[in-house]
């Protein structure tokens, strides 16, 4: 089934059919952002310019969630590379909850609490969401629901592709 999320507002026109691939020359950058992190400091999107960066919202009380975490925190620990950035960004307002779920989880990758009316998780119609970002943080993938690791690995290569394929046309210049 392919979920098609329809939004009023131009700033979230990175969202798409869920898991459908955005050409390169079609993906639109993500605003950027700048976030607190469970139990330490600000996670900023400009600083991973470069990475491949995937996103995911989520909440505690979300059972698609729960059936998807155990696949990215394995993702997170097994990535080939150190460029690729997995980032959780919780849609629970109870903070002793995202902390024992990160616990429960064994989450090793940050988790974000963005401020109530954030433009960005503001735009999130159903969880779990989550976005693939290419290293010039413009969206080449957004999905809707529970994904596997396996489809998430496999679009993270293709990305990891394209990069190695703009490298060698960049040198070949």
């Amino acid at each position: 089934m392919v979920v098609i999320l329809l939004l009023a507002s131009n700033s979230n026109r990175w969202l798409s059919a869920s898991g459908v691939p955005i050409e390169s020359n079609r993906r639109e950058p993500l605003p950027d952002f700048d976030f607190p992190q469970l139990n330490r400091g600000h996670w900023r999107l400009r600083d991973h310019r470069g990475d491949i960066v995937l996103l995911d919202f989520w909440a505690t009380w979300c059972p698609p969630c729960r059936e998807e975490t155990p696949g990215l925190v394995h993702l997170s620990q097994h990535l080939p590379s150190n460029d690729i950035v997995v980032v959780g960004i919780s849609m629970d307002e109870n903070q002793s909850a995202i902390t024992a779920f990160v616990r429960a989880f064994h989450v090793p990758y940050p988790v974000l609490l963005p401020p109530s009316g954030s433009a960005l998780p503001g735009s999130v119609e159903s969880l779990p969401t989550s976005l693939l970002l290419d290293r010039q943080s413009r969206v080449a993938h957004s999905y809707v629901g529970a994904v596997s690791e396996a489809v998430f690995s496999r679009d993270i290569e293709q990305l990891r592709g394209e990069s190695r394929l703009a490298s060698v046309a960049s040198t070949n210049r």
